[in-house]
C-alpha cells in the first residue's frame, strides 16, 4: 500500500496543472487563464509576507525558500521539454499502476476492501482526467475499468467527484 501511496505522491499533479503544454494544452480555458498569472502572484504574496515579518528569520528564510520554488516553477510552466518530461512521468507512474492491478487478485489495489490507496487513486485519476489527462491511460483499459469502479463509490462521488466539479471552472473532461 505505501508503495501506491508514494506514486500518487509522485505524480506531477502541480506541474500538469500549472504548465502550459506547447502542443497539446488539455486543460479547461478557465484554468489555464488563472495559471497564466498565477506563480506571479504567489511571489508577490510571498514578498509582502517577507516584508510583514522582518523579524521573524525563521518565518523570512521559509518565505525565501517557497520564493525559490515557486521561481522555478515560473521559470518552467511553458517549457516544452519539461512539460512533455512531466507527462512522460505521470505515465510511467500510470504503467506501474496497470501493471499492478492486471496481477491483482483483489477487486482493489491492495486487498479486497477498500484501502487508502484506492483512495488516493480516486483522487489522482479524477484530478487527471479533469485535466484532460486521461489519454494518458487510454490504451490502458485496466486503469479506465478501475476508475469507473471508484466514481461508483458513494464517497467518490460526493468527496472526490461532486467536491472537483463544485470548486473549480467547468471540465468538459468531467462532464460525462
Amino acid at each position: 500500500m505505501q508503495r501506491q501511496l508514494n506514486a500518487v505522491d509522485l505524480t506531477p499533479h502541480p506541474g500538469l496543472l500549472y504548465g502550459f503544454h506547447p502542443e497539446d494544452d488539455r486543460r479547461p480555458q478557465a484554468i489555464k487563464q488563472a495559471m497564466s498569472s498565477v506563480y506571479e502572484e504567489k511571489l508577490e504574496a510571498l514578498t509582502s509576507l517577507i516584508k510583514a515579518n522582518e523579524g521573524d528569520g525563521e518565518l523570512v528564510a521559509a518565505y525565501q525558500a517557497k520564493i525559490a520554488k515557486e521561481t522555478g516553477g515560473r521559470d518552467v510552466r511553458c517549457d516544452p521539454g519539461f512539460q512533455n518530461t512531466l507527462r512522460a512521468a505521470t505515465r510511467n507512474i500510470l504503467l506501474e499502476l496497470d501493471k499492478d492491478l492486471r496481477q491483482n487478485q483483489y477487486a482493489w489495489l491492495c486487498a479486497p476492501q477498500l484501502t487508502l490507496a484506492d483512495l488516493f487513486w480516486a483522487v489522482s485519476l479524477v484530478r487527471l482526467k479533469y485535466l484532460g489527462l486521461a489519454k494518458l491511460w487510454s490504451d490502458l483499459p485496466t486503469i479506465d475499468a478501475y476508475l469507473e469502479r471508484l466514481l461508483e463509490l458513494p464517497s467518490v462521488q460526493s468527496e472526490v467527484l461532486a467536491s472537483t466539479i463544485s470548486s473549480m471552472p467547468r471540465s468538459d473532461y468531467l462532464a460525462a
